[in-house]
């Protein structure tokens, strides 16, 4: 709310707010009613939430408060709002107590001297609360946590059942660090390394799935390998923001992928598909002001690119496939051995 505000140290909310807003101690609190599904009636309740939203002069060692206090019943505080320490440049290690149990997006985005994260058992949601606390090497999930999270190595796990299939997600990962690669079996997704500008080199098991701006602004990534097998929940903006990987191989397990999936690659020149069927390439729709639609033309923000490399048997086929009609100039082929179906391709040509 308030961003990096150190000296912001008094807040205050005058009395009656009808948001839900309330101060104490130099804090931010907002109080709102929220549907949680209960599993024995089957039905949604409402239920009084309170989050902690801001608090701007936070410094050095801090724990959560898990109450608004300074009244004479105060609120249980059961969750860290969007950005509730963002780009704070002062807090060193965190303790979040029992009975938080959601710590919302970029709830400490950017805190670069943030160095120990301390979570509760009670812990049941956390999606791109890190991003870019690159020196974040400390975290750890108390024991008895039902939700399926955990930690270790600095990174955050979460483990769920998919139609029976227990599936391991990497949450995040934020002091990634030079070469890295990541353990099989793993899913990456939601922003896992997002921001971690130490991260130079990634590998990609054929076992991982791969998601939404998994390596946002990655800055300094200048390698990737991505075993053939490997696949993606969306490709929606996976590299945005890697303004230092200059070319990238797409394995043929990836069928599609979107035009904004290398948005602000700004020293991206080659992007090579190993898919002998051509790639699908999906748009994404923007909104004007007056709520009419409009598209970029692919890779618009991928500035430096000049080739997209497709297998030669199926130049071809790319060219005429209308989802690359506005991008053919780019594309040209290179030679390889390409199997039977390569060779039947080449055949028709």
């Amino acid at each position: 709310v308030f961003g990096y505000c150190p000296k912001l140290t008094k807040l205050t909310v005058a009395t009656g707010n009808k948001a839900g807003l309330s101060t104490n101690d130099g804090k931010l609190f907002a109080t709102s009613k929220t549907s949680v599904y209960n599993s024995t009636t089957g039905q949604y309740d409402e239920e009084t939430v309170t989050a902690l939203a801001a608090w701007p002069g936070a410094s050095g060692v801090i724990t959560i408060p898990t109450s608004t206090g300074g009244v004479a019943t105060p609120d249980a505080v059961t969750s860290i709002g969007y950005r509730a320490f963002y780009h704070n440049k002062d807090i060193t290690s965190v303790t979040v107590p029992e009975g938080i149990t959601g710590i919302g997006s970029y709830a400490f985005a950017n805190c670069t001297k943030l160095t120990v994260a301390s979570l509760p058992a009670s812990l049941s949601g956390c999606t791109r609360a890190f991003h870019g606390c690159i020196n974040l090497t400390d975290i750890t999930v108390a024991s008895g946590n039902t939700a399926g999270y955990s930690a270790s190595d600095g990174k955050i796990y979460y483990t769920y059942k998919d139609d029976e299939t227990t599936q391991v997600q990497l949450i995040a990962w934020p002091s990634a660090s030079g070469a890295v690669t990541v353990p099989e079996n793993v899913n990456i997704l939601n922003g896992s390394f997002a921001g971690a500008t130490k991260l130079t080199s990634i590998k990609i098991p054929a076992s991982v799935r791969i998601g939404s701006y998994t390596f946002e602004s990655c800055t300094k990534l200048e390698t990737v390998e991505i075993a053939n097998g490997a696949t993606y929940y969306s490709p929606n903006g996976i590299f945005s923001g890697c303004s230092a990987l200059k070319s990238i191989t797409l394995p043929a397990s990836f069928t599609s992928i979107k035009d904004n999936m290398f948005d602000y690659c700004s020293s991206l020149t080659t992007i090579r598909l190993e898919s002998l069927i051509p790639v699908g390439l999906s748009r994404t729709r923007y909104t004007n002001a007056d709520g009419s639609s409009f598209y970029y033309k692919p890779f618009e923000f991928c500035t430096a690119l000049t080739t997209i490399e497709v297998p030669e048997p199926s130049l071809e086929l790319y060219k005429a496939n209308s989802a690359w009609s506005e991008v053919s100039g780019l594309l040209t082929g290179y030679s390889g051995d390409f199997g039977d179906v390569g060779k039947a391709l080449a055949a028709t040509d």
